[in-house]
């Protein structure tokens, strides 16, 4: 019987009905932190946007960066819910299966989102009880440990699906999984103005670049992404003559109203 388990973990010494409520608890510690990383992504791509304007890359929009984005981020939304592709940046969707089992709890997580995994696996008393026999075994487990494990998840799934030997949580669905956000929510975390220089030179010392190079690299863009980067990495003059040269251009401060 081949064996693999991904995301999987072990709360030991629990009841069912205590790890119920630490799923319902979970949700409402977990939404301010989906907020914050959904409101640094909007962020940068606002960022983005009004940088490119600034520089001459993009015309003026008419609608305002913040609606843009917002209606970016819920067309990518819709596309997960309907074609299931995963799209990690804003798929918050978590569900949670779990099976009691000698008084321990074990249990798989699934979801896109690793910060949301990682949040989850970071609480008291939950560890990693992963396992799969198409690998080797990690060197920091014992083999006894490694051997057990296998035998816990052949006991508790055999040669059904978690849904239908487990009992299933949904932390977010796909009705609740993406925030709404205000403009004034995401101001804070518009990028500084170095970073957004940084951000910006790089856009055009790479626009540059390809434009002159383009044509002898016969299609093979990867490679002519893979050598910019080398060049931009070990080139400082080059950096810092782009970083200044923008710092000319770009707005100071990215204020409410600019949203």
């Amino acid at each position: 019987m081949s064996t693999k388990i991904y995301d999987a973990f072990r709360i030991k010494n629990k009841t069912l009905e205590s790890v119920l409520e630490d799923m319902k608890a979970f949700r409402k510690t977990a939404m301010p932190i989906l907020k914050e990383g959904l409101a640094k992504m909007i962020a940068g791509q606002i960022t983005r946007k009004i940088d490119s304007v600034a520089l001459g890359y993009s015309e003026e929009r008419s609608k305002k960066p913040f609606i843009e984005v917002w209606m970016e981020v819920c067309d990518r939304v819709h596309k997960v819910k309907t074609t299931q592709r995963r799209d990690p940046e804003i798929d918050f969707m978590f569900d949670i299966s779990v099976f009691p089992l000698d008084g321990d709890i074990l249990g798989i997580m699934f979801c896109e989102h690793e910060p949301l995994k990682g949040l989850w696996m970071s609480q008291k008393g939950i560890e990693d009880y992963h396992y799969q026999d198409s690998t080797d075994r990690p060197e920091q487990i014992p083999e006894a440990e490694w051997d057990q494990r296998r035998e816990d998840w052949d006991k508790v799934l055999g040669w059904e699906t978690p849904a239908q030997q487990g009992f299933s949580h949904t932390i977010f669905s796909e009705f609740d999984s993406t925030p709404r956000l205000q403009q004034e929510e995401v101001l804070p975390y518009i990028p500084d103005f170095n970073k957004r220089c940084r951000w910006a030179a790089r856009d055009v010392a790479w626009a540059e670049y390809f434009k002159a190079n383009i044509a002898g690299w016969d299609g093979k863009l990867m490679s002519l992404v893979m050598d910019f980067g080398r060049k931009w990495k070990n080139d400082d003059q080059l950096r810092a003559i782009k970083i200044s040269k923008v710092s000319k251009i770009l707005k100071q401060k990215i204020e409410l109203s600019d949203l």
